[in-house]
């Protein structure tokens, strides 16, 4: 029924540098338009990127016959993670509830504000290359982005993107934008491949990072003890396996079809070498035994 039904409609209220004011003509028109199919908002939200007068919210509650405090403002933000305090400051959930006759327990936002306080201060800053084939679109990878940005707020560290487009870079082009280590603030990881060359290889399909036979990676702790190391492989590491030893310790038995490859001791710095003998794909063909992974974990 209609008492268990709520419409809220998201609109845009302009502001026009020109006049110096902002314009809710668009609003307006909108909910006439949704009122015309039959559609009634229960609850506006403004999106705007200056902070509205009252005398919006007045004009938009009369014309669209919405209860006053049932207008909400929705500001742009330096941080995205802030919308859900500044909607709570608006009593957006309290006015949801109230309006589908809901009773429930004040939210409970003090780990979401602790972390907007460490996104607003974070001490370090890290350049991340993501490497893909649709890097000009960078929705397409938004998931990813996001994921990494999360990781430096993590370990209070700033993450800056570099986007790298796969079609474009090789062995010689990678050396241009790397000088062959990723360094986070915490470890880095130094590559060496069995040519002797100091630059990771690319894969320009999968995007995974390639380590062949004889080569050698070396993770440093940035003076922090390290006691588990997690090497997540990509599709073309669950084909392609060759024996990984380690300067320290033993690394986890592999066999085909393993997602992981880990290691777990304790150390400040560790070499891992990837075998020189050959495995069998998944086909029966013999194929050159290679690290293959598109992440790697570090425990402290």
């Amino acid at each position: 029924g209609r008492e268990n039904t709520l419409f809220i409609h998201v609109t845009l209220v302009p502001f026009l540098r020109g006049s110096d004011e902002h314009k809710t003509k668009p609003t307006q028109h909108s909910v006439k338009e949704l009122q015309g199919m039959g559609i009634s908002p229960d609850i506006i939200v403004l999106r705007c990127d200056e902070p509205l007068e009252e005398e919006i919210f007045r004009k938009i509650a009369m014309f669209c016959n919405v209860k006053p405090d049932c207008v909400i403002e929705n500001r742009t933000l330096p941080t995205l993670y802030e919308a859900p305090l500044m909607l709570e400051d608006e009593e957006f959930s309290l006015i949801v509830c109230r309006e589908l006759g809901l009773w429930t327990r004040a939210p409970q936002l003090d780990e979401w504000r602790e972390m907007v306080a460490r996104i607003k201060s974070l001490q370090h800053r890290v350049t991340i290359g993501l490497v893909g084939k649709y890097v000009q679109l960078h929705d397409a990878y938004l998931s990813v982005a996001e994921a990494l940005r999360h990781a430096g707020y993590a370990c209070n560290a700033r993450v800056e993107i570099r986007w790298i487009d796969s079609e474009t870079i090789t062995d010689e082009t990678a050396a241009a934008l790397t000088d062959g280590k990723l360094s986070s603030d915490g470890f880095t990881l130094t590559f060496d491949k069995k040519n002797g060359s100091t630059t990771p290889t690319f894969n320009d399909k999968g995007g995974d990072l390639r380590l062949y036979a004889k080569g050698t990676l070396t993770i440093d702790g940035g003076g922090r003890t390290i006691s588990k190391i997690v090497f997540n492989l990509s599709a073309q590491g669950l084909k392609r396996l060759a024996p990984i030893t380690s300067s320290v310790g033993d690394v986890a038995a592999q066999s085909k079809g393993d997602a992981t490859v880990s290691w777990s001791g304790s150390a400040s710095e560790i070499t891992f070498t990837v075998g020189d003998n050959a495995d069998y794909g998944s086909d029966g063909s013999s194929k050159a035994g290679q690290l293959c992974f598109s992440s790697v974990v570090i425990t402290y």
